[in-house]
């Protein structure tokens, strides 16, 4: 028999408890605890001031949990790979933009999931002669 036990929203205690019961009457019990540290996502660098033309590069650091789902967006708009655009690291942490055009410019986030558990952070990439948006 197995109990789940929620102590918290990070700390989860699973019990097991067998028995046996022939001619002597034996219990085993066996507790263990499983503590997931919450997520969170810091993208650098914090503030991205460029130009018209030039490469921006924007690293997504996770904590928490390993083998997580790592997404990028613009605007809201999900970042996929392509001519202008690289996507590298083990777990994509990692976005390469060559040849900024004004219209690349605006907010940029990283997105995390693993599970039930998600985090996110944002930069402005802001292009020379484009004001900030706050």
């Amino acid at each position: 028999m197995i109990f789940v036990v929620v102590i918290s929203r990070e700390l989860i205690c699973y019990l097991h408890i067998t028995a046996h019961v022939y001619l002597m009457f034996s219990i085993s019990l066996s507790l263990s605890l499983k503590y997931s540290e919450p997520l969170k996502a810091t993208i650098s660098p914090r503030k991205v001031k460029s130009s018209v033309g030039s490469q921006v590069s924007l690293s997504c650091s996770v904590t928490g949990t390993e083998d997580q789902e790592l997404s990028w967006y613009r605007n809201g708009e999900i970042i996929n790979p392509g001519n202008n655009v690289r996507i590298t690291g083990v777990n994509r942490e990692n976005l390469i933009m060559d040849g900024m055009a004004k219209s690349d410019g605006g907010a940029y986030q990283c997105f995390v999931r693993k599970d039930k558990m998600s985090a996110q952070d944002y930069v402005q990439v802001v292009l020379e002669g484009q004001s900030l948006l706050v």
